[in-house]
């Protein structure tokens, strides 16, 4: 009983003992979107892919509280984020596109030191990132097929019936989702109050949508066959480097 009561009371003081942070962090971003269209025999037609690379820059406000053990050797943390990015390129059809980003998360690292002293540590940073993320395109692109045509449709001892097909199957490079992130680095606390650090931000998941149309048709009369099998849609993923600096209270 008077271990469990310790425990309550340990886990009850423990945030008492943590260090709160804040900070910005900023650098580059690229995003990667990919239109693919498959027919009939469901393979890519590379003819008809588009791609997208855009090259940018992003800027975040970080905060969180981090805790260190083993003589500041072992450290963890938890936080919060919130940016904004802007990347540019160019697709030869589309021409040149832009991109606006805005982002908001939690994330929680491990903070593994090899340099422990008062007024200097040094060290990895491993952790995961759980984000959500809105692109808004300067360019608001459609892509896909419109179907429209006829069929005829015999009976017996009556002329056929021609009936009209439509349909549209289409995406387009608009991409609003959460995803998680695998997140790598070095940290550095420099007079204990100034941490300065270097991250890469890694998808471990690529974002997609689709739409499809099946259509066939089987005249017994003619001993025709008639068949539509499209699939198309668009993938995204974003990968980021940053410079983070938190002021450790």
């Amino acid at each position: 009983m008077i271990k469990r009561v310790l425990v309550v009371f340990f886990i009850l003081i423990y945030p008492l003992f943590a260090r709160f942070y804040a900070g910005v962090e900023g650098g580059y971003m690229r995003n990667f979107g990919v239109f693919d269209i498959y027919q009939n025999n469901l393979t890519p037609l590379d003819l008809k892919r588009e791609e997208f690379r855009e090259n940018g820059i992003v800027g975040n406000v970080v905060l969180g509280t981090e805790h260190f053990f083993f003589n500041n050797y072992l450290g963890i943390r938890w936080g919060l984020f919130g940016g904004y990015g802007k990347t540019w390129g160019k697709n030869e059809t589309y021409g040149n596109i832009s991109t606006s980003t805005l982002s908001i998360g939690i994330n929680t690292d491990a903070i593994i030191n090899f340099i422990a002293k008062e007024n200097l540590t040094a060290g990895f940073v491993i952790g995961m990132e759980y984000s959500y993320n809105t692109f808004k395109p300067s360019r608001d692109i459609e892509y896909g097929e419109h179907f429209s045509f006829s069929v005829s449709v015999p009976f017996p001892s009556h002329p056929s019936i021609k009936v009209d097909v439509e349909n549209d199957c289409f995406v387009n490079n608009k991409a609003s989702y959460w995803i998680p992130v695998l997140r790598l680095g070095t940290s550095f606390l420099l007079n204990k109050y100034h941490r300065i650090e270097f991250l890469a931000k890694i998808p471990l998941k690529t974002y997609k949508k689709s739409d499809s149309y099946l259509y066939e048709y089987h005249n017994l009369y003619t001993q025709s066959h008639q068949k539509i099998d499209t699939k198309v849609s668009y993938t995204h993923s974003s990968l980021r480097a940053l410079i983070s600096y938190k002021f450790v209270y």
